[in-house]
This record gives structure tokens, C-alpha cells and sequence, in this order.
């Protein structure tokens, strides 16, 4: 199945998106996959223990919020109407992140001077997007059934393949541990595959270029989400 060719050929399959800039199939198959994960993760997590644990493992969000309305946003969260958005919300997010993504991998692909267009981009993140979702989504499940009770589970880092694995989230800084969580195994090969696949599609770049496109704004995102987590 081509989809399944950025598993085991990634070079041959972005080369031929080159050629043809075939984005429908990658970008369906991601969104479809956006959903699949969103139910079994609906279904499986107690989403209102997840969300308390978030807010109360924040002294200063607790404090501002106080417990009724912690435990008011607890209840809601488990609610079908809560799970029936998130199953909505998303999809669509997740597609719109997508095309931003490329967006910004487009516009920086020409600042490197080299010529391809959007919808190969869009082709190219897409492909990548669904095989780190795939990867990374049937990993945190596996992770969810193993723990039982995953409601203090970092539900963003339930794959550790970083160096938070040796680090006590409570004695370090929310900065330093956001930074720590980013710099993940499962993080470096979608950077690869993003990079490797712009250079195929793009006339005249190389590896080395492709790679600096996705890292620019890679390392933006990192330092971002470290800051907003110092905020917190």
C-alpha cells in the first residue's frame, strides 16, 4: 500500500510526490487517524481525572480556578457532548495545523531559493504527520492499556524516548522539562522524514537544506512551548 511506503521507502515515495504532488490520499488517511485516535483515547482515558490532575499539578491555575470549578470541569469533560467535540474538533484542528505547518515549510523552501509548491509540501507533511501519528498514537495506547490507571499520565509524553525518562518532573524547572520532552526520538524521525521529503519535492535542494527548513521553525515551537510552560 503506497500510504505505508513512508514506513519502509520514504525517499521513493516523496520522490514520486515530486512528480505527481499527490496530497488527497496522505491528508485524508491523517485526519481519518486524527479521529481513530481521538475515540480510542475518549473511550479508554477517564478524561475528567486527566484534566483535574492537569490543572491541580498547576498551584497558581488551582488557586484561580478553585476546587467547585475544578471539579464542575472534571464532570464536563467526561460528558458524551465533551467527547462528541473533541471527536470534531480534532480532525478539523489537526488539518489546519497540517496546512499551516506546510505553509510555513513552503514559504521557507523559497527563502532557501528552491522551486516546488504547495500542495507537494502539503503531500509531504501529511505522509509524515501519519506515519509519527501512527507510530506515536499505537505506542500511547499500548502505554494507556499497560498502566490501568494513566490519569496522572503525561498524556503528551506517555512514549518517553527523551531524556525525561531520568528526570523528576517536580524538582526541575517547567521550562527545562518542556524543552527535555521535545528533544524525543519519535521528534528527530518526523523532523528526518519532513526534511527528506521537501528536498525530494523541491528543485535543487539537498538533505542538509530540507532538514534547516523544518528545523527553524521546529526549534521556534520548542522554545515557545517552553516559555508558556514557565508561565505556568
Amino acid at each position: 500500500m503506497k500510504l505505508l511506503q513512508v514506513f519502509y521507502a520514504p525517499e521513493e515515495l516523496f520522490a514520486a510526490v515530486g512528480k505527481t504532488a499527490s496530497w488527497r490520499l496522505p491528508f485524508i488517511a491523517y485526519i481519518l487517524l486524527t479521529l481513530v485516535m481521538t475515540i480510542a483515547n475518549t473511550s479508554l482515558v477517564d478524561q475528567g481525572a486527566v484534566l483535574r490532575a492537569q490543572l491541580e499539578s498547576s498551584p497558581r491555575i488551582a488557586e484561580q480556578l478553585g476546587q467547585e470549578r475544578i471539579d464542575q470541569m472534571a464532570r464536563e469533560a467526561n460528558s458524551p457532548a465533551a467527547r462528541v467535540r473533541a471527536c470534531i474538533v480534532a480532525p478539523i484542528s489537526s488539518a489546519l495545523v497540517a496546512l499551516i505547518v506546510a505553509g510555513v515549510f513552503f514559504g521557507l523552501a523559497h527563502v532557501v531559493s528552491a522551486g516546488t509548491t504547495y500542495k507537494k509540501v502539503v503531500a509531504v507533511t501529511a505522509y509524515s504527520l501519519f506515519a509519527y501519528g501512527l507510530v506515536a498514537g499505537a505506542g500511547g495506547l499500548i502505554v494507556i492499556l499497560m498502566m490501568g490507571d494513566p490519569s496522572g499520565a503525561e498524556m503528551t509524553n506517555l512514549i518517553k524516548l527523551n531524556p525525561t525518562l531520568f528526570m523528576d518532573r517536580a524538582s526541575v524547572s517547567k521550562a527545562l522539562y518542556s524543552i527535555a520532552s521535545s528533544l524525543d526520538l519519535l521528534s528527530f524521525w518526523l523532523i528526518f522524514l519532513l526534511g527528506l521529503g521537501i528536498s525530494k519535492v523541491s528543485v535543487g535542494m539537498s538533505l542538509t537544506k530540507g532538514l534547516v527548513v523544518v528545523i527553524i521553525p521546529w526549534v521556534v515551537y520548542v522554545l515557545g512551548k517552553a516559555g508558556i510552560a514557565s508561565l505556568f
